[in-house]
């Protein structure tokens, strides 16, 4: 029997379609591009998807993001800041922005997208990202607080 290498199956890339999206692992310089895009997403989320709520609790919330709070996010961004969170999602899916704004005959449902999304999160493992940024995070403040030798 032949022993395969197992290396080449971890590190292959998971890809799945689902409603005509194909849904693969997301590059770093894709995700670079993204959130060269969301530059100014803060500023419309703590407005209009945080109403009455403090930039410290924004960031708190987004701190403690996991999977099912990127879906409560997104279904809130979806409602309150639709065009800007379809053109993020576009970018960010490789997805038309005509089947997510526009009524053509292969416009994805909120359900629908939701479900590609949730898949995305399944294929990128976005949790052991969120775990790393945190905890690096942690230490840059960490590092930042020192003590003068006089």
């Amino acid at each position: 029997m032949f022993n395969k290498n197992k290396s080449l199956k971890i590190s292959a890339p998971r890809e799945k379609e689902l409603y005509g999206v194909k849904i693969r692992k997301l590059p770093i310089a894709k995700y670079i591009r993204v959130l060269r895009a969301a530059e100014d997403l803060p500023q419309l989320l703590l407005g209009k998807a945080f109403p009455g709520q403090s930039a410290d609790e924004m960031i708190n919330y987004l701190k403690h993001l996991d999977k099912d709070k990127l879906l409560e996010l997104l279904t809130r961004l979806i409602t309150v800041v639709p065009e800007e969170a379809m053109k993020l999602l576009s970018e960010l899916l490789d997805i038309p922005q005509e089947r997510l704004l526009d009524d053509t005959p292969d416009a994805l449902s909120p359900a629908e997208l939701l479900e590609i999304v949730e898949e995305f999160w399944k294929i990128n493992d976005m949790t052991a990202f969120f775990v790393t940024a945190r905890r690096l995070a942690g230490q840059a403040k960490t590092a930042s607080i020192g003590y003068s030798a006089g």
